[in-house]
């Protein structure tokens, strides 16, 4: 069972799913599915070359692998990599939370509506930062292990929705 949701976690990525039809809406279908392929393509042959540099070094992590290939400096240019793309993936979590978020927030609090769209955003923003902080600053992530199937699970209710509000509209004229 643990290997069906993890090859669930492996095609629901998270987040980028919900930006996937709009790409490929833009890029058009052959284009689309052939980005998507190259992607797939390069993660895959990326993820192999860490996987044989780690062996061959005998390393276990980014940095190390760095370090092994180039020295300190390497090491440390790895080390500040792996912040930057953490922290612009936590900018980029944070602009999808935000934008699910609002209505929700609207909808339970309805005296938002008075606040202006921008402070509502921000109010919002505020609120999921200190609430999901803890969680960034924990020495073991163990108590986290767990986390993958409420991804999994948010987006299959997503998907749910999605599919149930096109069979709602099956057929009919649209804009």
């Amino acid at each position: 069972m643990v290997g069906f949701w993890w090859v669930l976690g492996c095609v629901f990525p998270g987040g980028g799913v919900l930006s996937l039809p709009f790409a490929m809406s833009q890029c058009g279908l052959v284009l689309g599915t052939g980005c998507l392929l190259l992607s797939a393509v390069g993660s895959a042959w990326t993820l192999s070359m860490l996987v044989d540099c780690a062996r061959a070094t005998g390393r276990d992590s980014f940095e190390l692998v760095g370090h092994a290939a180039y020295g300190e400096m390497s090491r440390k240019a790895t080390i500040a990599l792996v912040f930057l793309i953490c922290w612009l993936t936590k900018i980029a979590y944070f602009v999808l939370l935000t934008d699910l978020m609002v209505p929700v927030a609207e909808l339970i609090v309805p005296s938002l509506h008075g606040l202006g769209p921008e402070t509502i955003r921000r109010i919002v923003v505020c609120i999921a930062a200190l609430i999901l902080s803890p969680m960034c600053y924990k020495s073991n992530l163990s108590a986290l292990s767990f986390m993958c199937f409420a991804s999994v699970a948010s987006v299959v209710v997503v998907g749910c929705v999605v599919g149930i509000r096109a069979f709602q509209s099956f057929g009919k004229e649209h804009q």
